[in-house]
C-alpha cells in the first residue's frame, strides 16, 4: 500500500509496537481496492475494518477554466489525516499561477492543494474552489479563506517540478481544503 502511496493510516487492537493491525485507512475508492486486491490474487484478512475514501466526481479543472492555469497545483493522492489548528489567507490567480499567503501576509508563495479540490468558474464568471466530491463551492478566489493547518499533502515530483518551471522558484504553501472565511464562520460561529 505504501508503494502505491495508498495508505493514509491504520489503527492496532491495543497500544504497543507488537499489538496486532486491525484498521487500515486506504486513499482508493472500495472499487479501486476490489480490483487491485483481484489483479493481485490477494485475500483481504476479514478482521481488518478497512476505509476508504470517496469517489471523485468531478475534474481537477474544468472545462470552462482549462486553458487559464499553468499547471493545477494539487495533490494526486488522496488526503489523510491532517492538522486541525485555524491557518487562512488569500489565494489568487495570477498569469496562470496559484499564489498564496497567511493572513495579512503578501500572496508570494506558490499555493497547493489536496487531491479533493478543483478549479471551476461559477455562473457570474468567478474561479471558484470545488470540492471534487460532492461538487460544492468552496470558496472564489481571491476572498479571505480558511483552511486546516498546517496542512501537509504528498506532492508528485513530476508535478512540483512543472509547477516551479511554469510559476518560477517560489516557495511552495499547502493550503489544503480552503474554503471560504465567510462560511467557515457561519458554519463555526465561536470561531470569529
Amino acid at each position: 500500500m505504501q508503494g502505491r502511496k495508498a495508505l493514509l493510516g491504520y489503527g492496532r487492537s491495543r497500544q504497543g509496537q507488537d499489538a496486532p493491525v486491525d484498521a487500515i485507512d486506504t486513499g482508493l475508492t472500495a472499487e479501486e481496492f476490489d480490483s487491485w486486491t483481484r489483479e493481485n490474487g490477494w485475500s483481504v484478512p476479514p478482521h481488518i475494518r478497512w476505509g476508504f475514501v470517496s469517489v471523485l466526481n468531478l475534474p481537477e479543472v474544468s472545462a470552462a477554466a482549462e486553458g487559464k492555469v499553468r499547471v493545477w497545483p494539487a495533490s494526486t493522492a488522496r488526503t489523510g489525516m491532517q492538522l486541525q489548528a485555524l491557518h487562512g489567507g488569500r489565494i489568487e490567480l495570477r498569469d496562470g499561477c496559484f499564489f498564496t499567503g497567511a493572513a495579512g501576509q503578501p500572496a508570494d508563495k506558490l499555493a497547493w492543494f489536496h487531491a479533493e479540490i478543483g478549479l471551476d468558474i461559477d455562473t457570474e464568471g468567478y474561479y471558484v474552489l470545488r470540492d471534487r466530491v460532492d461538487g460544492a463551492t468552496l470558496a472564489r478566489l481571491g476572498e479571505e479563506m480558511n483552511w486546516a493547518g498546517p496542512a501537509s499533502a504528498t506532492m508528485d515530483d513530476d508535478r512540483k517540478r512543472a509547477l516551479l518551471e511554469a510559476c518560477g522558484p517560489a516557495e511552495i504553501m499547502v493550503v489544503g481544503s480552503p474554503q471560504s472565511r465567510v462560511r467557515f464562520q457561519a458554519q463555526y460561529p465561536h470561531a470569529r
